[in-house]
């Protein structure tokens, strides 16, 4: 969860909404992309490019350095780890070693983000889906398809009308409200999306 001041790693029960348990972090660090690999949580912060890590129980254990400027969206593949900055590329990092607890981290390869030739600016939130990266465009509301090798856009995935069906859903609760389309997570064959607001 984001935000200076309330970023926080959290489990939170999908059905409910009810948080099961959460870590807050630094009033300086605004949390953005994570992932889990292994017994470790890979977490990102925006505007820095590096991150936190952290052990299942939610204790902080140590930090990573990316080398970025910015970071947005963290997956994995199973043999890298997957990075956004915001802008068109996907940056394509060593796996970390076992019981990692930081460090500096290795760049693989980037990945040019294009739709028929066009680059596909603002990657945001970042899954693997069935071999294929999946990410939103930070703004709109829906999912690209990218092939990993090439950076094409194989199909997009719209969410026409979910973000306001959301948002008269929050009215009342501010806190709750819902700015633009966000997140995306994989659980067995469901795909989850969520939003954030700003």
């Amino acid at each position: 969860v984001g935000m200076y001041g309330s970023s926080d790693i959290r489990e939170v029960e999908l059905d409910s909404g009810a948080v099961l348990r959460q870590q807050g972090l630094q009033q300086r660090e605004f949390a953005e992309g994570i992932v889990k690999y292994r017994n470790r949580y890979y977490m990102l912060l925006w505007k820095v490019g590096d991150g936190i890590v952290f052990d299942e129980k939610f204790n902080r254990v140590g930090s990573f350095q990316t080398g970025l400027k910015d970071g947005w969206g963290l997956t994995t593949d199973g043999s890298s780890m997957i990075i956004t900055d915001s802008g068109s590329q996907l940056f394509f990092f060593d796996l970390p070693p076992d019981s990692n607890e930081g460090g500096e981290w290795t760049m693989q390869r980037t990945v040019q983000v294009h739709d028929e030739g066009t680059p596909v600016e603002m990657l945001n939130e970042l899954e693997v889906v069935s071999g294929e990266v999946w990410a939103n465009v930070f703004g709109m509301d829906c999912i690209a398809r990218i092939s990993p090798t090439s950076g094409r856009v194989i199909g997009w995935i719209p969410f026409d009308g979910l973000r306001e069906r959301a948002m008269k859903e929050a009215v009342g609760r501010p806190k709750n409200r819902m700015d633009v389309f966000n997140g995306i997570a994989v659980k067995g064959r469901q795909i989850h999306v969520t939003g954030k607001y700003w």
